[in-house]
């Protein structure tokens, strides 16, 4: 085959290499912005905070900045604008001029949202939404320096890190020793690094490059990136709370081609280009050189043949002969002992090839640079000559030169015949056969380019630009189809290594006339022709060689280009071949592209998950494909050339078929579901579209119909509609569909003012003996038989439902509450007088039941299950089984209404962090010169700043079990406190902190204060827990268990309001307190009572003697604190001592 011929063929391949690419681009186009769906409390809280203020880093792009006209612009301003249309909202934009002004803000309390790091010194003020964007942490330093993949790298180094920057915490914890230098902003680090100031600049990828791209700094690059990566997210005020999952759902709601766009206008046409003609020029230099060997050696490989056989035959003939034409041999040539591997001469030629010296070759052992998986296949061969076997050989093998590229070398090796037997020498003949072995690999792949895919092939074809010249950069790229001023990188090697999704701008690049002006040679001085591409200049190019690839209607859709860092020269036959390879991957892209679309068309109804039905005119059918015969039984040779009313039922009604054929007749598409027969009889339900197909003048010739089976969707979403309804355990109506029941006649009531309802809530007493005796499956059994009972018991057109584990309720429609009453204790006195037998066991259990009207005053369903769900407790607490009836002004549904909506915000509270630390000071006054401690004492803080005492919310979390959650609250953040403070701690004793009785017998906690305390050693030193008098003897054996486990942790405690129980001496033998602390009704009249003053003295006393030491409360004037003192009383306690404050104020 001709070296035209392989030109040819090689461009067929690089051609048809770009199509899918070419394909991938062409998707996006227009991009469409979709509101989310809201619910309604979304919607309401939106409205409700029309004005929510933003801000963000005034100087860090591409990531964001405010320019000149103070508009927010960058890749997070991006964002923000696309959750502004998914929300429906406009965020306020706050400017700054410095990060340090945006952070005081919100400090300040000015700003409610910010663009930071998740990991921001912000997270005690703020709430976090997912991170969204994140970028890695890259090396600037000169560029002069080698790749380096870690700061562990340079730690001999100065360091240059931008104050204030949320990385850099990071950084700095885990390189502490290392020497930095503070800088105020990226342009300052990187002029650090270029004067010498520093040897090195840390900060994100793309502020570096972006900064880097539009400084005139030309003698910095990045040389590496860290282990660091800078994750962003928006910080939102923790009083904002509900908007986190609004921004966390609009956010990942922005599509890929969005943010593609978004990162294509400030991300990748600014500095991702760079990066990648950097990677792609590194392998540039061996490339060009292997090219122009192979075409050189190629057209000279017959004379060289030639030459070497005479070359053979004179040396054989005569050692003078041998010794005239050696020098002058136009293949390499060596004098080799094969035995010992000394190289005795060689000549100028086989320096060439090689590309060694002759010191360095004469010095080294011939086979030193062979490619290891050659050796052993010329070591058989040299035995075989050394043996006798064969008195010569010829072999292939790898040959490895100085700059790292292999070339390939036909070797010829066989005896000189020498007196000196000794002393053996051999003839060593190469020749660098690498552009044959190019040319037979492209005649390989093209051979193999109809069984490849085209990602394949364009690959193929690139690993041959490589191997079949010297540089060792090739891309192969097509022009982007949104924005034609940039090539997406299809298949690149850079060093052998393979490179994806590689993008850059083609503006004042040698690409850029390639594209607009077809093949560009620049063997040379390729920066000096482009000084705006700062990319060449960088990555110090030197010569380039691009050929513009087209599509059969000639238009240009890419590029195939290589690359050096030297100068370049190309033979005419390389030239040919580059021109061949382009033209092979132009056309292999179109075809693959092409048949990609026909076999998609031709396989979409085969392999259709529907079936499909084709009829000619007169509905008589000619084709049916795989699905329809597994769908209705019917194979294909028994339905072709019948009429689809074969496999109809008369289920469906006459009109359905009248309306269908009419829609088709008008050529118009008919889509309906349609109840049709199986060919074993079953009818199933079928969701059809069918369509009229038409020639060219207009004229119906086919029908075609797409069927889906819906059958078992159909049965799936009954099941599911019953599911969504009712209870799996007792079958009767849930929650959901209660609700939704009581809403319809609130709406009944409301408007005709004659109409009364009555709802009665159920909670059953007893029930939890029934689980914690007989276990769940028995609970179980009794919530399906009461379910059984209650359905028999109520009206038909009364709705019973089960709305919670152990809760009922009943909804009367058109029933006045005196009826209603009457019903519910009969239903009362029924569940009384039901007897639940299980196993060996029988049990009774009771209802309390609350009851309400519903009438036109009512506003909503919520009204009325509170108003139920209020008489219902009160039930409970006048002694459970009973009937209570809501009234408005009832005394007893005032005060339980008001510790419900007291429950509902002490969790609000623990769930948005709104619960405050005061503290209280403890006065040593036996060792007045003892460090004061502080008892840490509990506070709430209303949305508007107001500040509520404990007795406003105390009750509540006693009567609502929330005692424990508020007690982990508390130690939690009083542990947080002490150790981000401890700079303070000598000059505290220690904090006392308060426990309910709930949280003695709790293992969370106590397992959390355990943890705490082995993490920070010195921590459990600081810390006394208070314990009520009252709650350690009601639980005895867990205080003692609780006090004893923690105080071999190195703790204390004290017993609160001693004095206050009946039996306090008898019971304090058997608690290991520390401390008693006396109850300040004894104490706040020691004055004027005596009785109060013994009761001081003997619990003093009795403490001193168990060598435990005393605390008196209520100290409120200098005159009682001095009767303590007189009593030996160790710590005092009380407003004459000093008032609560927060606990912040310790700081100061």
């Amino acid at each position: 085959m001709t070296l035209r011929s392989h030109f040819i063929l090689i461009t067929l391949i690089f051609i048809c290499f770009s199509a899918q690419l070419w394909a991938e681009v062409a998707t996006s186009v227009g991009l469409e912005i979709v509101k989310l769906q809201l619910s309604k409390q979304e919607q309401a809280w939106l409205d409700q905070h029309q004005n929510l203020t933003f801000t963000g880093d005034p100087n860090w792009l591409p990531y964001e900045a405010f320019n000149k006209q103070g508009e927010y612009i960058g890749i997070v301003a991006e964002h923000l604008h696309l959750v502004e249309q998914q929300l429906g909202i406009k965020f306020n934009i706050i400017t700054s001029k410095t990060w340090q002004e945006s952070v005081a803000m919100v400090n300040k309390d000015t700003v409610d949202i910010i663009s930071t790091a998740v990991d921001s010194d912000l997270r005690s003020e703020l709430n976090f939404t997912k991170p969204y964007l994140s970028s890695p942490i890259v090396i600037v330093m000169r560029q002069d320096q080698p790749y380096i993949d870690s700061i562990a790298a340079i730690t001999d180094k100065k360091i240059a890190l931008i104050k204030d920057y949320c990385y850099v915490e990071n950084i700095t914890q885990h390189y502490p020793n290392q020497h930095y230098l503070w800088v105020d902003n990226i342009k300052e680090g990187l002029e650090a690094v270029s004067s010498g100031k520093a040897d090195a600049l840390l900060s994100t990828l793309a502020n570096t490059s972006y900064s880097i791209s539009r400084s005139a700094i030309s003698n910095i690059r990045i040389v590496g990136k860290t282990e660091f990566t800078n994750k962003l997210a928006l910080g939102v005020k923790k009083e904002f709370s509900p908007l986190i999952p609004l921004l966390n759902r609009a956010l990942a709601a922005i599509s890929a081609q969005h943010k593609k766009q978004i990162f294509d206008k400030w991300g990748a046409t600014k500095f991702a280009p760079k990066t990648n003609y950097r990677l792609i020029t590194q392998i540039a230099a061996g490339f060009i050189l292997l090219i122009i060997m192979v075409l050189i050696w190629n057209h000279k490989l017959q004379q060289q043949i030639n030459a070497r056989k005479q070359a053979e035959k004179a040396l054989r003939a005569s050692e003078q002969r041998f010794h005239s034409m050696f020098e002058d041999a136009p293949l390499g040539v060596a004098l080799i002992n094969s035995f010992t591997g000394k190289i005795y001469e060689i000549n100028t030629q086989f320096t060439h090839i090689v590309g060694r010296s002759k010191p360095d070759i004469i010095t080294s052992d011939w086979m030193l640079n062979i490619h290891n998986d050659d050796i052993q296949a010329l070591e058989a061969n040299l035995t075989r000559l050394h043996s006798g076997i064969i008195s010569s050989f010829n072999i292939n093998n790898r040959y490895l030169k100085p700059d790292a590229s292999i070339i390939w070398l036909n070797m010829t090796i066989s005896p000189l015949l020498d007196e000196d037997t000794s002393n053996p020498k051999h003839l060593c003949m190469i020749e660098d056969i690498t552009a044959s072995r190019a040319k037979d690999k492209v005649l390989r792949i093209f051979a193999e380019s109809k069984h490849a895919d085209s990602n394949d092939m364009l690959m193929l074809i690139t690993e041959q630009l490589m191997t079949s010249s010297s540089v060792n950069h090739a891309i192969i790229g097509t022009l982007n189809q949104q924005n034609p001023e940039i090539i997406d990188v299809l298949s690149a090697l850079v060093q052998g290594e393979v490179i994806e999704n590689l993008s850059y701008p083609l503006k004042d690049t040698p690409c850029q006339n390639v594209i607009n002006g077809g093949t560009y040679f620049y063997p040379e001085h390729l920066q000096q022709l482009f000084p705006k591409d700062k990319v060449l200049v960088d990555l110090k190019l030197e010569s380039y060689f691009g050929i513009p690839l087209t599509n059969s209607a000639q238009k240009v859709i890419g590029i195939l280009a290589i690359f050096d860092t030297k100068a370049m020269t190309l033979a005419p036959g390389t030239i040919e071949l580059l021109h061949s390879l382009a033209v092979r991957a132009s056309i292999e892209i179109e075809r693959k592209t092409a048949q990609e679309q026909l076999k998609k068309l031709s396989l979409a109804v085969e392999h259709s998950p529907s079936a499909v039905i084709i009829t000619d005119v007169d509905s008589v059918i000619e084709y049916v494909n795989p699905k329809f015969t597994e769908t209705t039984g019917y194979a294909a040779n028994e339905i072709l050339g019948a009429k689809p009313s074969l496999f109809k039922s008369d289920e469906c009604a006459t009109e359905i078929y009248t309306d269908l054929w009419d829609t088709l007749l008008a050529g118009n598409e008919w889509r309906g579901e349609l109840h049709n027969r199986k060919k074993n009889g079953d009818l199933y339900w079928a969701r059809e579209f069918i369509a009229p197909i038409t020639n060219d003048t207009g004229d119906i010739t086919h029908f075609v119909a797409i069927q889906e089976d819906v059958t078992e969707a159909k049965l799936i979403n009954e099941e599911m509609t019953h599911r969504a309804t009712h209870d799996m355990l007792t079958g009767l109506i849930n929650r959901a569909e209660f609700e939704y029941r009581l809403h319809r006649i609130i709406k009944t009531a409301q408007q005709d003012p004659t109409v009364n309802h009555a709802l009665c809530f159920l909670d059953l007493d007893q029930f939890k003996v029934v689980n914690d005796t007989s276990g769940h499956v028995a609970g179980d059994e009794l919530l399906r038989q009461l379910g059984a009972l209650l359905s028999k018991q109520v009206r038909q057109r009364d709705t019973l439902a089960r709305i919670g584990g152990d809760e009922f309720a009943i909804l009367m429609e058109h029933c006045g509450l005196e009826q209603a009453g009457r019903a519910t204790e009969t239903i009362r006195k029924l569940i009384e007088d039901f007897q639940f037998n299980w196993e060996d066991r029988s049990y009774r259990i009771g209802v309390s039941i609350g009851l309400t009207l519903i009438n036109h005053t009512i506003k909503d369903a919520s009204e009325a299950l509170k108003h139920a769900d209020l008489a219902c407790y009160a039930a409970k607490d006048m002694g459970r089984n009973r009937v209570h009836t809501y009234h408005p002004n009832d005394a007893q549904l005032a005060k339980q209404e008001g510790e419900l909506h007291w429950a509902a915000r002490i969790t609000e509270a623990l769930e948005n962090n709104m619960f405050r630390l005061y503290v209280q000071a403890i006065e040593p006054i036996t060792k007045p010169d003892s460090n004061l401690s502080y008892e840490i004492l509990l506070r709430l803080q209303e949305n508007n700043g107001d500040i509520i005492p404990p007795g406003g919310f105390l009750p509540a979390i006693e009567r609502y079990n929330l005692a424990h959650k508020v007690d982990l609250w508390v130690v939690a953040h009083t542990f947080e406190w002490i150790m981000q403070n401890t700079e303070y701690l000598h000059k505290i004793q220690h904090f006392a902190i308060n426990l309910s009785g709930q949280s003695l017998g709790d293992e969370v906690l106590l397992a959390y204060i355990i943890a705490t305390f082995k993490e920070h050693n010195t921590l459990a030193a600081k810390i006394t827990f208070e314990i009520t008098e009252t709650a350690a003897i009601s639980n005895l054996r867990a205080a003692t268990s609780f006090i004893k486990v923690l105080k071999k942790h190195g703790c204390q405690f004290a017993l609160d309001d001693f004095g206050s129980g009946l039996s306090s001496f008898a019971y304090l033998k058997n608690l290991p307190v520390d401390y008693l602390k006396i109850d300040g009704m004894f104490v706040k009249d020691i004055l004027d009572d005596p009785i109060d003053h013994a009761m001081v003295r003997s619990i003093n006393e009795i403490g001193h003697v168990m060598q435990i030491k005393t605390i008196a409360e209520f100290v409120e004037n200098t005159a009682i604190k001095q009767q303590l003192e007189h009593l030996g009383v160790d710590f005092v306690q009380g407003y004459g001592i000093g008032k609560p404050f927060p606990i912040e104020k310790l700081l100061s």
